[in-house]
């Protein structure tokens, strides 16, 4: 198999409305999430891992889901790694648990002005008879 430009050359990309997954992920296997909160809340991650890898093969917890999710724990708890790993180990797994926090973000135009995509659709608007931008506008406040 070689590689034009770093892609396979054999990937056939999906066709507009299809998935390559159309099942999705079966009934019941869990997330990587899931595995996190019942490792914690179940005092798992307190173990030292060799014991914990033998507690979770004895629970069956054979899945790469919930290997990457002690992974994860192991590096957040781990005074062997470096504290920037150890940190973003424990940023992910709160952003996993938690969810991220919602950043906003303001885009304006040079020195605080409206972006040109504003003002362009309002000269577009300008063109439009009255009617069909009282109709736009009827149907712009019925979304909200």
């Amino acid at each position: 198999m070689s590689k034009k430009g770093g892609v396979p050359e054999n990937l056939i990309p999906c066709k507009p409305g299809e998935t390559a997954n159309p099942n999705g992920r079966p009934k019941g296997k869990k997330s990587i999430s899931t595995y996190m909160k019942l490792f914690i809340e179940s005092g798992l991650d307190k173990l030292p891992n060799d014991k914990l890898r033998k507690q979770l093969e004895e629970q069956g917890f054979d899945c790469v889901a919930a290997a990457l999710a002690f992974k994860k724990i192991s590096l957040a708890l781990s005074s062997s790694v470096k504290p920037d790993t150890q940190l973003r180990a424990m940023d992910s797994i709160e952003d996993r648990l938690e969810g991220r926090p919602i950043q906003k973000t303001e885009i304006t135009g040079k020195d605080g002005e409206t972006l040109a995509i504003e003002s362009t659709i309002y000269n577009e608007l300008n063109k439009l008879p009255a009617e069909k931008v009282g109709r736009i506008v009827d149907i712009l406040e019925d979304k909200r």
